[in-house]
């Protein structure tokens, strides 16, 4: 369970990485019991690393009046 933890931080930065560390993180707290691994596995889709996407028309790019800042 250590090494699995130590995986999961050290990949926490890297997308495809975060991935196969949160797998192998929930299998391993999968067998394990008491309430942190509960916690845990409570969030286990909020473990590996997502990438966002933003998209919008050419108003927001420059954004009249610097409003977005």
């Amino acid at each position: 369970m250590k090494a699995a933890c130590e995986a999961y931080l050290a990949a926490f930065d890297d997308f495809d990485a975060s991935r196969k560390a949160s797998d192998a993180l929930i299998a391993a707290l999968s067998g394990a019991s008491g309430a942190p691994a509960a916690e845990i596995l409570a969030a286990k889709d909020q473990l590996a690393k997502k990438t966002f996407w933003m998209y919008g028309g050419d108003g927001w790019a420059y954004d009249i009046g610097f409003g977005g800042l």
